[in-house]
């Protein structure tokens, strides 16, 4: 009976990934995952705005620094996103009150320099940790 509960419960346990935030002292390095900052871009992206305002930086996700990731995000390796500086984002789409950017490649990116929103988001390192869960 213990077995059969066992393989049971093993078909509602997912992987997922769960993000740290802060208590820790975080890297320098600019390809870090960060909360609250964004260090780097594409070499043609600028700073989005909303309504000719900067967004506020949310995060940057370095995905080569989690230990598993979804399949669907084999092909991606850094992830950046921003929210409106007026308004938190609803269910708009993309680029509107909120904008995510992701790349194939970490080594394309170039530093891209923060504008001042005069966002109340602190700056903190996130850490990836693996977790499962049931669903």
């Amino acid at each position: 009976m213990a077995e059969s509960l066992r393989e049971l419960r093993a078909q509602f346990v997912r992987r997922a990934i769960q993000m740290e935030i802060g208590g820790f002292r975080p890297s320098t390095e600019p390809t870090a995952s960060w909360f609250g900052r964004v260090s780097l871009a594409a070499q043609d992206e600028g700073w989005p705005t909303m309504d000719e305002k900067p967004m506020h930086a949310l995060c940057q996700i370095n995905l080569k620094e989690c230990p598993w990731r979804p399949a669907r995000l084999d092909d991606m390796e850094f992830m950046t996103v921003f929210v409106g500086p007026e308004q938190l984002p609803t269910d708009g789409i993309n680029g509107v009150h909120w904008c995510l950017r992701a790349y194939p490649s970490i080594g394309s990116l170039v530093p891209v320099a923060a504008p001042d929103t005069g966002s109340w988001i602190k700056a903190v390192g996130l850490r990836p940790a693996v977790i499962e869960a049931a669903c």
